[in-house]
């Protein structure tokens, strides 16, 4: 193994998985795999738009770290105000708030001018880089579709650099430190994926049932006698792949006979208590999301609990835990970002504007003084 390969997770073994998250190094490219087949993000943007419960809270992660945007004062209003940008730092803030929450790292464009200070912040969506470590050097490609790099050639940027005069476009790279992620990063909620594909996939199977009609499942006889152990195999996987998985719910095979003797034999298979196995597996699921994303309690994302009793209080802790314990760490790897950024151009420290604050939820709690307790219906 080369020695700048070191520090990389290497597998041989990629024929035998379906997929994997994390770094994975194939010889003949010359960047580091971002999961597997070098689209773990998109696959992260694909879980994002198909578990509600899952983005809602993603959603509410990002407004509570980029808050109310900068802090200004007059040392600081242009650098924030970002004039040759396309938008201002405050929306930028925001932006790479969800990339940190959803892929676990994100990239800002930095644009030097020819004195040395910086003229222009861009943001470049995390989906879009790919990381290179070559020769002792590093630098990044950027690419609008990783799934047809033919059609959308990946441009190479050069690292972050203030003593770099050559290369004037620049990207500074933001991400949360995890064990065993050296190149890139992953998200605070890889550990609870599963759960989070089991919601994708409960949403897609009963969408497929209601635009079935409700069908329910089968069970297909044939009464031409026992087949050989090839036709049977050979029925079974074909009548499996055609009627089975989430996208298949109530699916309906039909057969053409010469002879009512020869005809298939079709016969509903009742449910029983799937509706009761059901309910307990979501609220397994809302546990495990609730859990792996580190939520003290769903109304924080605004996720109501059906009949659950809470006071305000109550929830004006849980809400205060979970902004110290989870949301501020992230806040701040954002807030030495920037003030790495605003130093070279003499703007001083960058703070972003709490929106979770002692005060203001003490205020809110005060509203509901005449009704102590909040009941969600």
């Amino acid at each position: 193994m080369e020695e700048k390969n070191k520090y990389k997770l290497i597998t041989n073994d990629f024929e035998k998985v379906d997929y994997q998250y994390g770094e994975f190094n194939k010889p003949y490219k010359k960047y580091t795999y971002w999961g597997f087949d070098n689209l773990q993000p998109q696959r992260m943007l694909s879980l994002m738009n198909n578990s509600g419960m899952h983005s809602s809270i993603l959603k509410r992660k990002s407004q509570l770290t980029s808050g109310a945007g900068w802090e200004s004062n007059e040392a600081n209003k242009v650098f924030i105000e970002n004039v040759n940008g396309t938008e201002d730092l405050n929306d930028i803030a925001n932006k790479l708030s969800y990339d940190i929450w959803l892929q676990g790292i994100c990239f800002i464009n930095v644009i030097h001018s020819d004195d040395g200070s910086i003229a222009q912040i861009e943001h470049i969506p995390a989906e879009c880089v790919r990381i290179i470590e070559e020769d002792d050097y590093k630098y990044y490609e950027v690419s609008k579709d990783w799934n047809d790099v033919r059609k959308n050639k990946p441009i190479p940027f050069a690292p972050y650099n203030p003593d770099d005069k050559e290369n004037k476009v620049q990207i500074l790279e933001v991400k949360q430190y995890v064990p065993g992620h050296y190149i890139y990063s992953s998200p605070s909620y890889i550990g609870g994926l599963r759960w989070i594909e089991i919601d994708s996939a409960i949403s897609a199977y009963h969408l497929s049932s209601i635009e079935r009609g409700f069908s329910g499942s089968f069970m297909l006889t044939f009464l031409e006698g026992k087949p050989t152990d090839e036709e049977e195999r050979y029925l079974y996987e074909s009548i499996k792949k055609s009627l089975t998985g989430q996208k298949n719910a109530g699916e309906m095979l039909l057969n053409f006979a010469e002879s009512p003797e020869s005809a298939p034999k079709l016969e509903p298979i009742p449910l029983n208590d799937s509706d009761r196995k059901y309910t307990q597996l979501m609220n397994i699921i809302i546990s495990e999301i609730m859990s792996t994303h580190q939520l003290t309690a769903p109304e924080l994302a605004g996720i109501s609990t059906p009949s659950k009793l809470s006071s305000a209080s109550e929830t004006v802790d849980a809400e205060i835990r979970f902004f110290e314990i989870t949301i501020e760490p992230v806040q701040k790897l954002i807030e030495r970002a920037f003030t790495k950024l605003s130093t070279i151009n003499g703007s001083g420290d960058m703070k972003l504007i709490d929106v979770v604050t002692k005060n203001t939820l003490d205020t809110a709690a005060d509203t509901n003084n005449n009704n102590p307790e909040i009941i969600t219906e």
